[in-house]
C-alpha cells in the first residue's frame, strides 16, 4: 500500500467469477443454427444481384416485397450476430 493513497474501505476487491465454457457442441449447434439462418438472407443478395440487370422494378412491385425483405435482413443480421456470440464465448 503506497503511503500517498488512502486506504481501500472495501479491502481487496476481487473479480467476477467468469462464465462457465460452453460445450463444445453447443457451440456448434449454434453456429449452425446462425448459418441456417445467413442462408436467407445470402439469397436475397443473390436474387437482388441477378433482377438488378432487368432494369428497375417498379414502386408498387417494391413496397408489396419490403415486408418480406425486411423479415429476410432481420433473419441475415441475426444469423451473424448467433455466430459471434456462439464462437466469442
Amino acid at each position: 500500500m503506497s503511503p500517498h493513497l488512502p486506504p481501500d474501505p472495501l479491502g481487496s476487491v476481487t473479480p467476477p467469477p467468469s462464465r462457465p465454457a460452453r460445450s463444445g457442441c453447443a457451440t456448434v449447434l449454434l453456429g449452425l443454427l446462425g448459418f441456417m439462418l445467413l442462408v436467407p438472407g445470402l439469397c436475397v443478395l443473390g436474387i437482388a444481384a441477378l433482377s438488378s440487370g432487368q432494369g428497375a422494378p417498379s414502386l408498387d412491385a417494391f413496397l408489396g416485397l419490403l415486408p418480406l425483405l425486411t423479415f429476410l435482413a432481420m433473419l441475415f443480421v441475426g444469423g451473424i450476430l448467433l455466430i459471434r456470440a456462439a464462437f466469442r464465448g
